[in-house]
């Protein structure tokens, strides 16, 4: 098995990163985001329950941006 930890990096950097990256915008963020992100790809999530709050339009956007680099693979 070999370990190609340079393509495990780019992949880090294009899909992982980014996503975290949304999820920190906001304290409890991580669930909304995650739903949000299974939605956009035709997976469904259910709404996020209080307390926690739904994305905001603009980080909408970019979860959805982000989301066409995910759609490939689902």
């Amino acid at each position: 098995m070999k370990r190609d930890f340079d393509a495990l990096n780019r992949l880090m950097i294009e899909y992982v990163h980014p996503l975290y990256a949304i999820r920190e915008r906001a304290k409890g963020y991580e669930v909304a985001v995650m739903k949000e992100a299974m939605e956009m790809l035709g997976m469904p999530a259910g709404p996020v329950r209080p307390p926690l709050m739904n994305c905001r339009s603009q980080d909408k956007d970019d979860i959805r941006r982000l989301m066409e680099k995910y759609r490939r693979f689902v």
